[in-house]
């Protein structure tokens, strides 16, 4: 028999509207497999403490019934690398254009209208969804060693999100971008690979989705039906890459008549406020260029690859030790003393006991040898290089400095201890290296 795993879910509230949350939480509970804890902040001393304690999965912000100092608050998100992950979400209620600056601003996950109950769930879901995929580490070896190709998928919703996640994972793990970037380019390519699923192959219309959605139809399940038909089985959604050092170029390609391009792509505030059909003006929001050819049927988004390696630092760590490994290099051995902790800036890691690989270790794990190092434990297994990499070393002595002077550390610190002993207790890998 199959089990459902229960999802708990952190949200934050920014708003000086109190109904929200009582409207929000109604929305909340009808949500299957997943609980939620919100925090409601009216004040942005109640906010800055939330976030910096708290480290919520999703902040909500009501663009209508802004807090005091919202700005420093969007700082603070942008410029704290432990928070970038954060994905922040707009709420409005009619369609004043003064919206707009703040959806650029703020670079959003989504915009929905208040009122719109079931849009505030599907958000949510597909948000929700994109987080839960990350990082699926083997995008990393996939397109490293193949910087130019091609990808097939078939008209199906969820191998359009997972290839999107693929990318912007291969993105993130090869340090070519942050992870607020990385958020914000899943959700254009997820967007535009959605598009030409839906718009494209499928020839759903505007006013046909429209439609459809008035009706509550659900677009997946309606997909795969029009995917399975004559007229549609034969046809795919083409992803022709090239992937250089400075950015990264991902030209979509359908099998649809096209559309008339100008009437989508011009940055327009009005479609902000539209139930559905933001799609293309969410992924040029989110990518540095897009481009469609004049047909409409392709579409290429390209990516920068500015992501500075002193950004991905933390503030507490960035005095300490930084040193480099090169494949085979051993980061420590089985049964060493833990005298410090690594933080992991860049490359990929070999775990291995008694000689035998057991694991591996990159930048997404973002610490090496933490469980022994606060255990006081010897290692249990050792890390060699398996690629050139850097790592910030942490003494015992600058912990405990850094984490008086940034208690908030220790809370992600715990968090993450909690979930490599979850993975480690499944794998039956060791448990303090």
């Amino acid at each position: 028999m199959q089990t459902n795993t229960i999802l708990h879910k952190c949200f934050g509230i920014l708003s000086t509207d109190p109904g929200l949350a009582v409207s929000l939480q109604s929305h909340l509970a009808v949500m299957e497999d997943t609980t939620f804890t919100c925090q409601f902040c009216d004040e942005p001393e109640k906010a800055v403490e939330f976030l910096n304690y708290e480290l919520p999965d999703i902040v909500i912000v009501d663009l209508e019934h802004p807090i005091r100092d919202l700005d420093k608050i969007q700082r603070l998100i942008k410029e704290d690398p432990w928070l970038t992950g954060i994905s922040v979400i707009g709420l409005y209620s009619s369609g004043s254009v003064d919206f707009f600056q703040e959806v650029t601003r703020w670079n959003l996950a989504a915009l929905v209208m208040k009122n719109e109950a079931e849009s505030i769930r599907k958000v949510l879901q597909a948000v929700m969804r994109s987080r839960s995929m990350l990082v699926d580490s083997t995008s990393l070896y996939t397109f490293r060693d193949n910087p130019t190709g091609e990808i097939y998928i078939q008209n199906n919703i969820a191998q359009a999100e997972q290839l999107a996640n693929q990318i912007s994972s291969f993105l993130y793990e090869s340090n070519r971008i942050d992870k607020n970037k990385y958020y914000s380019i899943n959700m254009g390519l997820s967007e535009l690979l959605i598009n030409a699923i839906e718009h494209g192959n499928c020839e759903i219309s505007f006013s046909d989705k429209s439609a459809l959605l008035e009706q509550g139809i659900n677009m997946v399940d309606h997909v795969k039906k029009l995917a399975q038909s004559d007229a549609f089985k034969d046809r795919t959604v083409k992803l022709r890459y090239e992937i250089h050092e400075d950015k990264s170029l991902w030209e979509i390609t359908d099998m649809g008549s096209g559309f008339d391009v100008s009437k989508y792509t011009i940055m327009d505030q009005n479609r902000l406020f539209l139930s559905h059909g933001r799609g293309i003006m969410m992924a040029k929001n989110s990518s540095d260029e897009l481009y469609y050819n004049e047909k409409g049927n392709q579409v290429t988004l390209v990516c920068y690859h500015n992501h500075s390696l002193e950004y991905r630092i933390p503030l507490g760590f960035r005095d300490e030790e930084r040193v480099t490994f090169e494949p085979g290099d051993f980061v420590f051995r089985e049964g060493e003393e833990s005298t410090n902790l690594y933080y992991i800036l860049t490359g990929e890691f070999k775990v291995l006991v008694k000689g035998k690989i057991v694991g591996s270790l990159s930048s997404t794990d973002m610490f090496m040898g933490e469980m022994s190092f606060l255990l006081n434990n010897r290692r249990s297994a050792s890390v060699i290089a398996a690629s050139s990499a850097q790592l910030l070393k942490i003494s015992k002595k600058s912990f405990i400095g850094i984490i008086k002077k940034y208690p908030n550390y220790m809370i992600l610190l715990s968090r993450l201890l909690a979930m490599r002993l979850s993975r480690v207790n499944s794998l039956g890998t060791p448990q303090s290296i």
